[in-house]
């Protein structure tokens, strides 16, 4: 057998080991996304039940409470308010999987106002799953976000849903793996939320206005990534959070001008209405 010929059999094998490791590597982790679509285990730390979170007040100094996914847990610089602010974020989480933990917060910290941005997680692991599976994800995201929104209400907080941005300018890996259904999801989804908050009462945050340059897109300087934010970009949405709180109705100012509108003293706890709006039509 000639150099040549082993030098290029070789090759081939390290080229199939390689592209055997790449293709395992890749299905790992497109099931766990998957899986992160699903409720966590009954023994999670995390899964608490939703009840035990209804039972507070509001605490006293009145508290403001950031919930979410990573565009929560990387919020800097947080803005300079005279009442606490506390950020609770977790990298990589659906809302399903949101759910348990934010019932935790709820309880722990007693919010006057809480803030939720989740659904960017589920858009990235409904896309690479089967179009039946990116329904019933759709359905699950609004129900997780909508009992979220009524068991702070429950508890007498004033509730924003934040409205949730696309990825911006994905890499070509990623707008090969997600195709449009990423951004379909999304969209779907926000235009799901104003329904959402109106039956649970709980308010939108603008975040697409916020961030948005006059073409409509996110500029430069707001992106980290294609899904992250810069510090620019958090002070940004900073400044739309309230400047007082009130400890003994749990309300908030207006916001800034192009914000959410003020919340309604005395407005009645909420019962949650996790009906989901029907996507458009998904291709498979």
């Amino acid at each position: 057998m000639g150099r040549a010929r082993l030098l290029f059999i070789l090759l081939s094998l390290a080229l199939l080991l390689g592209a055997s490791a790449l293709g395992l590597a890749f299905h790992q982790w497109r099931a766990g996304k998957i899986a992160m679509l699903e409720p966590p285990p009954a023994n999670s730390p995390a899964n608490m039940p939703a009840e035990t979170a209804l039972a507070g007040t509001p605490a006293k100094p009145p508290v403001l409470l950031l919930f979410g996914d990573s565009r929560v847990a990387q919020w800097s610089p947080l803005p300079d308010r005279p009442y606490p602010i506390i950020a609770v974020g977790k990298p990589g989480w659906t809302a399903i999987r949101l759910e348990p933990l934010f019932m935790q917060a709820l309880a722990e910290h007693r919010p006057a106002v809480v803030v939720i941005q989740a659904g960017v997680n589920d858009a990235v692991a409904a896309s690479v799953a089967g179009k039946a599976r990116r329904t019933q994800a759709q359905a699950a995201t609004q129900a997780a976000l909508g009992r979220m929104a009524a068991a702070g209400r429950a508890q007498g907080a004033h509730v924003i849903l934040m409205e949730v941005p696309p990825a911006i300018r994905p890499s070509l890996v990623r707008r090969i793996v997600y195709g449009s259904r990423l951004d379909r999801y999304v969209a779907d989804l926000n235009a799901a939320l104003p329904a959402l908050a109106e039956a649970n009462g709980a308010e939108i945050f603008p975040t697409m206005a916020r961030l948005s340059g006059p073409d409509g897109s996110m500029p430069g300087r707001f992106r980290r990534d294609s899904l992250h934010w810069t510090p620019e970009a958090y002070a940004a949405l900073g400044a739309l959070l309230p400047e007082t709180l009130s400890a003994d109705t749990p309300s908030a100012d207006t916001l800034a001008p192009g914000g959410a509108a003020g919340p309604i003293e005395g407005q009645p706890a909420a019962t949650p209405d996790t009906t989901p709006v029907a996507p458009a039509e998904d291709p498979a």
